[in-house]
C-alpha cells in the first residue's frame, strides 16, 4: 500500500512539473559545472499544412449530332424537326458550355447557286427556331450552308438536312 501511495505521489509530483514546464512557468535551475541550457519553454505544436485540393471545374458537355430534315424544296421544318430542336435546346440547357454548329444542306436536284440559297435557308430556320425555344445565342457558335456539295446517301430526302452537331 506504501509503495503505491509513493507511486502516486511521484506521478502527482512529475505532472505538476511537467504542466509546469509546459506553460513556461519555471525554470530549471543549474548548478555550477552544469551547461545553461536557458529556460524551458513549453512544446510548439504547428499542425501540418493540409494540401488544398481544388475540384475540377463542373463543365460538362453533351455530344449533339442531330438532323432535321426538310421536305423538297423548303426551308419549313416539320414536326419532327421541332421535336429534335426541343431535345437540343433542352440538353443544352442541362449542359451549358456546350456549343453547336448548324451545317445546311441540300439535295442534288437545281443548281448550284439555288442549293446553296436554299441550305442557308434551312440553316437559318433552325438557327430561328432553337432562339424561339429559348436557348442562348451564345450558344451557336457557327452557323453555316454547303449546298448539294456533301451528300450523305443516294436518298434525295436524307441530303435535306441541317445537321446541329456540338463543338468540342
Amino acid at each position: 500500500m506504501r509503495i503505491l501511495k509513493l507511486f502516486i505521489i511521484g506521478l502527482g509530483l512529475m505532472f505538476v512539473l511537467s504542466s509546469c514546464c509546459f506553460f513556461d512557468i519555471c525554470t530549471i535551475p543549474h548548478g555550477e559545472g552544469q551547461e545553461d541550457i536557458g529556460e524551458i519553454t513549453p512544446l510548439q505544436y504547428t499542425p501540418p499544412q493540409l494540401a488544398t485540393i481544388k475540384a475540377p471545374p463542373k463543365v460538362m458537355k453533351v455530344n449533339i449530332a442531330e438532323r432535321v430534315l426538310f421536305d423538297f424544296d423548303s426551308s419549313a421544318i416539320k414536326p419532327a424537326g421541332l421535336l429534335t430542336i426541343r431535345k437540343v435546346v433542352f440538353f443544352i440547357d442541362k449542359y451549358p458550355d456546350t456549343i453547336i454548329v448548324l451545317k445546311g444542306h441540300t439535295d442534288p436536284v437545281g443548281t448550284d447557286g439555288y442549293n446553296v440559297g436554299l441550305s442557308e435557308r434551312r440553316a437559318q430556320s433552325v438557327k430561328n427556331a432553337l432562339l424561339e425555344q429559348g436557348l442562348d445565342p451564345a450558344a451557336i457558335y457557327d452557323v453555316s450552308w454547303y449546298g448539294e456539295s456533301q451528300l450523305i446517301s443516294n436518298i434525295n430526302a436524307e441530303n435535306r438536312r441541317v445537321m446541329i452537331l456540338s463543338v468540342d
